[in-house]
């Protein structure tokens, strides 16, 4: 740093920032244990507890990660396994309601 503080060392850097939206955001508070799963005919298997959502009809066979938050086990967040893309929520198959059903 030679001689300057963090802030003068932080301003003179030319490295670009990006805003990130509150839509965006909410994934640094997600865990993630770390495995790659695979969807199946039954949704995702997650702590030994199957989850589903309407959005896994015709997926089955893909890799995916689970990101969740501690102590709210009742949803789940699913990323593709490949490109880290957010695929959508899921809930839990045993709590979902029939119209949740339904929709798989």
């Amino acid at each position: 740093m030679k001689g300057r503080s963090p802030l003068q060392v932080w301003e003179a850097d030319p490295t670009p920032l990006r805003e990130i939206g509150a839509d965006e955001l909410w994934t640094f508070t997600l865990e993630d244990d770390g495995r790659v799963r695979v969807l199946s005919t039954k949704g995702i298997r997650f702590r030994n507890r199957d989850y589903v959502a309407a959005w896994m009809t015709g997926l089955a066979g893909e890799r995916v990660r689970v990101r969740f938050m501690p102590h709210h086990d009742r949803r789940i967040e699913v990323f593709d396994a490949a490109t880290g893309r957010y695929l959508g929520p899921a809930e839990l198959a045993d709590q979902a309601s029939p119209e949740q059903i339904s929709a798989v």
